[in-house]
């Protein structure tokens, strides 16, 4: 049997693929979807929450807030309440771009869930979702 880390590691690369079929349309790359997702969720996040949340190091979450601010998708502004962070917002643009990803986002999880019947699907996320609880069970430590 293949390491399901195999199996993650190509649907992952397909994935890839997917979204950047729909980059000129949506006017941001696939990295910069769970941005877009967690701000919309949490406007007027910090940028440090980001950079738990995303799994991420600080310099990769400056450098895509830094290109969605230029593509017009958010704001980033000084904290008032505290003068050494910042504070960002989504933009109308941002909102309508979401609706086109999240449209985006229901059609790969149509094709992954090709050849499954209901049940299998929602098995499936279970699984998944019991494996990543694990995971984040292991980054605490």
């Amino acid at each position: 049997m293949k390491h399901i880390s195999g199996y993650i590691s190509v649907l992952h690369r397909f994935a890839l693929q997917f979204y950047n079929r729909f980059e000129k349309e949506t006017g941001i790359r696939s990295v910069q979807y769970p941005y877009l997702f967690y701000i919309g969720r949490h406007e007027g996040c910090r940028q440090e929450e980001l950079v738990k949340h995303l799994h991420v190091n600080k310099s990769n979450v400056t450098r895509q807030l830094d290109k969605l601010q230029q593509g017009g998708f958010i704001d980033i502004r000084p904290d008032e309440s505290d003068g050494r962070g910042n504070r960002v917002y989504l933009t109308d643009k941002a909102g309508d771009t979401r609706q086109k990803v999240s449209g985006v986002l229901s059609e790969w999880n149509e094709i992954l869930c090709r050849g499954l019947d209901e049940q299998e699907a929602e098995q499936l996320k279970f699984l998944l979702d019991k494996a990543l609880k694990g995971v984040k069970e292991w980054d605490d430590q």
